[in-house]
């Protein structure tokens, strides 16, 4: 392969003008005004370098479609395609479908001393292959520097124009455009106040995962000349325009204003995909206005859960850029200044409560027993088993008790226990007696050995259950369950205290239940997590066969209830199931499975009061729910204020 001597490289720059430039496209990868050419659509002097970790897949995959290159050098010691929702293989396919010959070069660039320099990596490229562009180098950080390109461009056969353009992706450093460094913003469009509701859960949401939210909730406050906020905030700032369908904002002169002007923005200023659609109602899709019909509409209506995560779906894929602070600072920063809430974050250390019990004691091995019964009866055995277990072939598995003996009767069956296991080593999944048994069934067994313990103990404690889409039990105090209905319990500052799990709605005509199911994690020192839920009867024991009714009640009856009530009420269920402070879930005539108290932490940071203004409150609590949860518990607490009768640990 000839080379040329000091050959040099011209480097391609971004350079701003007062005029934003547009996101990459075919325009990014041709030659200018008097360097055009007949062969201009393919810059066949073209070298794309391109750190491929820090390129939104939505570039990449403009680089591939607009610049049309003819060969793909993967200079990376480790070449991987994992971006977004792209992989390797799709990758690879889309070479194979436009023709491009991708060469992973990973195995030369390990050999002998390590990584190779530039002039050996353009001798390898190069040989016995044509010089034609557009070519494309995808390189880790190191090789993108400028000496390190040019030392490879220097190696290179002639360019066809004479001299190799070299354009380094991502431009600028990060994003795709200076335009796009400039729009950060997530734009809320809502009708105010019906729709008030979705638009503040969606912007605390959205500010969690580290997006900056704009809306009228959040951002405007009295006294300002709202609509020129936000027409700037929508011509310059926006980055995603969501607009909140519903039947409501379908009427709303200002909605529909918003609208319309995101619309023509995204079409005069090419910024694709701009303005996201969902519906979170009942709208036909029918009844969608023309100029958002056409679009990809995300469905809220059945579940806001399922939708945020397609909404997430599509920021991660158009690379929408996300703030540096994160968490409970960002939730902050997005509530201040708005008219529902003002939320502070105080830097002072605070005990926070988690739903974590921790294990203390588990049996020290696993039996399995042989039982005298047909093998295809086994697997029905022990769903009636007297204590919890598990079908393997022929065999039961049970947590181990010296109390029950080596050999004992079940279920009218004679038994017998062939192989006492260390649980350790049945954890492992490397019992020699059973050879066939992977880790992850094993591990599969012990979680279902306790989640069936959870269970045995819920119904002996006199507890309703509820089956959720997961599988699990959701167990719940019946109406009456206990004297009251009261559970009294030690909250998180020692003072002593009294809640009800269970109540009646009047506006509603319903009962409401606190639920909770247990889930075993045996990474680490092993952990039950209670995971709450809220169930409705109509006769304060049945749950209402209705899913769809009970998932709306969730949605209104809930949104008033913060993270101290969810505590309190997992608190005194957790005194209520306890005794002498710990939760023991029998697994046999004298072993139990023992849990520990919910798991106590030291956060750094504490949340500030948080302070609603008089004529938003309506509009965040749902009053007629509040206080009919909480009065008597309010009273009975002042009570015992003044009576000088409340207790601490």
């Amino acid at each position: 392969m000839a080379t040329v001597a000091g050959r040099k490289a011209n480097f391609l720059r971004l350079v701003e003008v007062p005029q934003e430039p547009n996101p990459l496209g075919k325009a990014t990868f041709v030659r200018y005004g008097w360097q055009n050419t007949l062969f201009a659509d393919e810059h066949t002097s073209l070298l794309v370098v391109v750190e491929f970790d820090r390129l939104p897949a939505s570039d990449f995959l403009s680089l591939i479609a607009s610049g049309n290159p003819k060969v793909v050098f993967d200079l990376r010691q480790v070449p991987r395609f994992d971006i977004s929702h792209l992989n390797r293989r799709l990758v690879l396919d889309i070479f194979s479908e436009k023709r491009i010959e991708y060469v992973d070069l990973s195995g030369r660039m390990s050999e002998g001393r390590g990584r190779l320099t530039a002039g050996e990596v353009a001798t390898v490229a190069f040989t016995s292959r044509n010089s034609v562009g557009p070519i494309v180098l995808i390189v880790d950080k190191p090789q993108a520097d400028e000496e390190y390109v040019g030392a490879f461009v220097e190696a290179m056969p002639s360019a066809p124009a004479g001299v190799w353009d070299v354009l380094k992706l991502p431009l600028g450093g990060l994003g795709n455009s200076s335009a796009a460094s400039k729009r950060n913003l997530v734009f809320l469009s809502h009708a105010n106040p019906e729709d008030n509701g979705i638009a503040a859960w969606l912007s605390g949401k959205l500010a969690i995962a580290g997006y900056q939210v704009w809306s009228d909730i959040t951002k405007l406050v009295g006294g300002e000349l709202f609509w020129d906020d936000i027409e700037e905030a929508i011509r310059h700032h926006t980055t995603k325009f969501i607009a909140i369908l519903s039947r409501v904002s379908q009427t709303k002169s200002g909605v529909l204003d918003e609208i319309d002007l995101a619309i023509r923005v995204e079409r005069y200023e090419g910024l694709d995909k701009l303005v996201v659609p969902i519906k979170v109602d009942s709208l036909p899709f029918t009844e969608i206005r023309a100029n958002l019909s056409r679009k990809n509409i995300i469905d809220f209506s059945e579940s806001w859960a399922n939708g945020l995560s397609a909404l997430l779906d599509v920021f991660d894929r158009d690379g929408v850029p996300r703030i540096v602070t994160k968490g409970a600072v960002a939730l902050s920063e997005t509530l201040q200044g708005g008219l529902r809430a003002r939320l502070s974050v105080e830097y002072t250390p605070e005990m926070v409560v988690s739903n974590w019990l921790p294990i203390i004691e588990l049996p020290a091995r696993i039996d399995m027993v042989d039982i005298t019964a047909p093998v295809e009866a086994v697997r029905s055995l022990c769903a009636s088993f007297l204590w919890p277990a598990f079908p393997y072939l022929r065999l039961i598995g049970l947590f181990g008790d010296d109390a029950r003996g080596r050999d004992f009767e079940a279920n009218g069956y004679a038994a017998h226990t062939e192989y006492q296991i260390p649980l350790t080593e049945f954890l492992d999944g490397s019992p020699t007696v059973l050879p066939g048994l992977a880790r992850q069934e094993a591990r599969r067994h012990v979680v279902s050995l306790v989640r069936q313990a959870w269970n045995s103990l819920m119904a002996q404690r006199g507890l309703r259950s509820l089956e959720m889409a997961s599988g699990a039990l959701a167990w719940f105090l019946p109406k009456d369950g206990v004297e009251g209905d009261w559970l009294t319990f030690v909250d998180d500052k020692g003072i002593q205290r009294r809640k009800k799990l269970v109540g009646w709605s009047d506006r509603r005509q319903v009962f409401w239940h606190a639920g909770f199911d247990a889930r075993l994690v045996l990474s680490g020192d092993g952990h039950v997590v209670i995971r709450q839920h809220v169930i409705f009867t109509e006769d304060g024991s049945t749950p209402m066969g209705d899913s769809v009714r009970m998932h709306a009640l969730r949605r209104s009856f809930c949104k008033s209830w913060w993270n101290d009530r969810w505590r309190d009420l997992m608190l005194a269920f957790i005194t209520f199931i306890s005794k002498d402070m710990l939760v023991r879930l029998p697994v046999g005539p004298s072993e139990a499975v023992v849990l520990g108290q919910p798991l106590r932490a030291l956060s750094p940071v504490t949340a500030g009061a948080v302070e609603y203004l008089v004529e938003e409150e309506a509009e965040l609590v749902d009053i007629l729910d509040g206080p009919e949860y909480d009065f008597e518990e309010i009273i009975f607490e002042e009570q015992e204020l003044e009576n000088n009768e409340t207790t601490r640990e």
